[in-house]
């Protein structure tokens, strides 16, 4: 099974410490990570960063976690482990957006849809 964190914050924060935590639980769930988060606390557009490698050996998430510029309110991070011969391809990789209505969705699960 997959694994998830979600943030919620009053105000904007670096939650990068968070990341370091949360990238070795891909170890044991070596198919991918992804992150989502949004950086304009007024509004607008989910920022979605996602490859289908081991988090853990990921130069681009390394690169993030020591990034100080990050700062959200709302953040979700995936790691994930391939279930039902998916192929550990990007696009199997979450978190995902949609829109509906002219509102962007953001959106990570942990089974088969």
């Amino acid at each position: 099974m997959c694994e998830m964190l979600a943030m919620s914050f009053k105000f904007p924060y670096d939650f990068t410490e968070y990341l370091q935590i949360f990238r070795t639980r891909g170890d044991e769930h070596p198919h991918g990570w992804g992150l989502a988060f949004y950086p304009d606390i007024y509004g607008g557009a989910a920022q979605i960063i996602k490859e289908p490698v081991k988090a853990t050996a990921s130069k681009l998430l390394g690169f993030l976690q020591s990034y100080e510029k990050i700062q959200c309110q709302i953040a979700i991070a995936h790691v994930r482990k391939a279930s039902l011969g998916l192929k550990v391809i990007f696009s199997n990789n979450h978190p995902f957006h949609r829109e509906l209505h002219g509102k962007e969705y953001i959106f990570a699960h942990n089974g088969t849809l």
